[in-house]
């Protein structure tokens, strides 16, 4: 489902965009593409979270619980999803 979001542009274009930006966060419960890229914590490349009401990409990422308690400590937020795997992968590896 895509969204013209051009009127509400036109709309929110006060001082500060606030409609508009509560407009994209309301918009981006629903679909993906309507969110903020984030950065990466490990890699510091961009990517988009892809959380929604129909879930995430990372929850089809099988990540092992010692990796999980791994990544809390060392990360505060999501990384994109080469990182995600590669460290699922890397735990795999030293069972």
């Amino acid at each position: 489902m895509v969204v013209d979001t051009s009127p509400m542009e036109d709309a929110a274009a006060g001082p500060s965009g606030a409609v508009l930006n509560m407009i994209r966060k309301v918009l981006s419960i629903f679909s993906p593409e309507y969110k903020e890229p984030s950065v990466c914590e490990a890699c510091g490349d961009e990517f988009v979270c892809g959380v929604s009401i129909r879930g995430c990409w990372c929850t089809e990422v099988s990540v092992s619980e010692a990796v999980r308690r791994e990544l809390k400590t060392k990360y505060k937020k999501c990384l994109c999803r080469r990182c995600l795997e590669s460290a699922a992968a890397a735990g795999e590896k030293i069972k």
